[in-house]
């Protein structure tokens, strides 16, 4: 994807997909992906496209810490530099 950065939005618990649903204009103008996590883990599907494109640009977390635990932040922040967004 040219821009280089990611989209991180809880969307694979329990259908809870309104972040990511927000933030699906701006992927597609941007050809962002969005990634799809839990509140507070990376889904395994997730965590192994992430290992493969090596991300270098930061990720743009959607949502509050309800949505993507702090926790799970830092964890993305060990990838990459991150930053979050509130509703």
């Amino acid at each position: 994807h040219p821009s280089g950065a990611i989209i991180s939005a809880n969307g694979a618990d329990h259908g809870s997909f309104v972040d990511a649903l927000s933030a699906a204009a701006l992927a597609a103008a941007e050809d962002i992906p969005i990634v799809l996590t839990n509140p507070d883990a990376l889904p395994r599907d997730s965590e192994q496209y992430l290992s493969q494109i090596a991300p270098r640009s930061p990720f743009l977390v959607m949502g509050g810490t309800a949505a993507v635990s702090s926790n799970l932040t830092t964890e993305l922040t060990q990838l990459q530099q991150t930053k979050q967004t509130s509703n």
